[in-house]
């Protein structure tokens, strides 16, 4: 499920930041932290939460870069399931 789910989050929520929409950045960032903190993924849990805060701050480039970074974080966690055969 989080496979098929969260690179459609992480879409959403770039475009939402590309569009400058912080309230839709901000929702898509909290649906990604509760959606990777089920299976632990704790530091995308918490990036999740720093980039949902700037958000909520207006700060535009701060999420930008939470974004970067969640997206890392995302290609690092996908690699080590698949690498398992958990994916």
């Amino acid at each position: 499920m989080l496979a098929e789910d969260l690179p459609l989050r992480l879409e959403e929520l770039r475009a939402a930041l590309e569009s400058g929409d912080l309230r839709r950045a901000c929702n898509a960032a909290h649906t990604i932290k509760g959606s990777v903190a089920v299976v632990g993924a704790t530091a995308m849990k918490n990036t999740a939460l720093d980039l949902e805060n700037a958000g909520r701050q207006g700060h535009l480039r701060e999420a930008d870069a939470r974004y970067a970074e969640l997206c890392r974080q995302w290609r690092e966690l996908r690699a080590y399931l698949e690498q398992e055969r958990l994916l």
